[in-house]
């Protein structure tokens, strides 16, 4: 168990530099399994991805996009770096969607991990102590559900 919490931790951490974007696919067991599995190399794939987002603004507006126009605009960017084939390959042996899909389970993930941590510091918070923490902690944090919460 402890291993599956370092390497929580460590692909949380390979992602908590990065600009998140929004979360996609529900926490699970299986979901889990394989993002752990595809680790290194999805996380190459979305580190270079990073370039899409150089300013705040632009991640804020990429962030607005709907999850197909978001992928369309990660194709494009790996097309254009020439990382087309590398990607498709990659998503298709490990099971994604797209890299846009890998990105979104991972912020999914860390920010449950994140929620967990802060939850757990306060000793199971009411909504209303949660609410108190509105610009101390990053307001995705406090808007993780019980739900994904509870999975951590």
């Amino acid at each position: 168990m402890r291993l599956v919490w370092a390497l929580c931790f460590w692909m949380a951490s390979q992602v908590a530099s990065a600009q998140l974007l929004a979360p996609a696919q529900e926490l699970t067991e299986s979901n889990l399994d394989r993002w752990m599995r595809s680790g290194v190399e999805m996380a190459t794939l979305a580190g270079s991805v990073e370039e899409l987002f150089a300013t705040d603004e632009a991640f804020s507006a990429f962030e607005k996009l709907t999850h197909n126009e978001q992928d369309r605009q990660i194709d494009a960017f790996l097309a254009e770096k020439g990382l087309s084939k590398q990607a498709d390959h990659m998503i298709k042996a490990l099971g994604w969607k797209s890299v846009g899909d890998y990105m979104r389970f991972s912020a999914r993930l860390g920010n449950a991990i994140a929620a967990y941590f802060i939850r757990s510091d306060l000793g199971n918070p009411t909504r209303e102590e949660l609410n108190a923490l509105d610009g101390k902690v990053d307001p995705v944090i406090l808007a993780v559900s019980e739900k994904d919460v509870a999975f951590i």
